[in-house]
């Protein structure tokens, strides 16, 4: 009775062991599914990927062929001197589909082919056009940035301007922040005009003296109080000296 007894125990510690061992190699095999099915996913991922940049990378250079070429070109912008302009041909169907100044343009003049845009100059003229055909534009230099800033203002590229705008606001410091806020007066840049802003507020106490601070307009001094109100910032003993001096110099100037 025992012998059967332990029979029956080893049998079932047996097949429980076998059963075991089976769930053990299910689960392997499952995890070893979904890790492979894992990778295929990250690899066609990967693949599609690169056929987007390839496609993107195919279009540029198209787009760089098109604006570089002569081919199907139908309407001519001429830069920089009024007696001896630069002459750049392009296409019109790119510059309307890409710009909402040329699109207006050449609804209204659909019978003119060509423009005379004599306040930009060669340089100026083909960064903006490289961005207009294929996305890309060149930013050299500070002083470039707010030139770029301009033209893509004149010429309503919206999507541009933003880009801009932050590259400039990002390059804004304490050495230079009073150059990019009188720069600022023809843009009226609303992002540029608040970093400034915090830069001047956070160096008032070093600056209340300088001589490009009493140059501020009074729209200028009615925003930078705006900007402070909204920020809820207390204001300080200095800054109601600085507005008293700066009211004195205007009253000066009128007389």
């Amino acid at each position: 009775m025992n012998n059967n007894q332990n029979q029956n125990q080893n049998q079932n510690q047996n097949q429980n062991q076998n059963q075991n061992q089976n769930q053990n190699q299910n689960q392997n095999q499952n995890e070893n599914q979904n890790q492979n099915q894992n990778q295929n996913q990250n690899e066609n991922e990967n693949e599609m990927k690169n056929l987007e940049k390839k496609v993107t990378k195919n279009l540029i250079k198209n787009y760089s062929n098109l604006l570089n070429g002569n081919s199907f070109k139908d309407f001519s912008i001429f830069v920089e001197n009024k007696s001896n302009p630069f002459e750049i041909k392009v296409h019109k169907s790119i510059l309307s589909s890409r710009s909402h100044f040329f699109n207006k343009f050449l609804k209204e003049e659909n019978h003119i082919d060509q423009i005379f845009l004599n306040q930009f100059n060669k340089k100026e003229m083909k960064s903006i056009l490289s961005y207009i055909y294929y996305g890309n534009i060149s930013f050299e230099n500070q002083e470039n940035l707010i030139q770029l800033l301009e033209i893509s203002i004149y010429f309503k590229l919206n999507l541009l301007k933003e880009i801009i705008q932050k590259k400039i606001s990002n390059s804004i410091n304490y050495s230079n922040f009073f150059q990019f806020l009188f720069q600022n007066r023809n843009l009226n840049s609303n992002e540029i005009e608040i970093k400034c802003f915090e830069l001047i507020n956070q160096n008032f106490s070093q600056i209340q003296n300088n001589e490009n601070l009493f140059n501020l307009t009074k729209e200028e001094i009615i925003k930078f109080i705006q900007f402070k109100q909204e920020k809820k910032e207390i204001f300080q003993f200095d800054f109601f000296q600085f507005l008293n001096n700066w009211i004195e110099k205007e009253l000066i100037h009128q007389d």
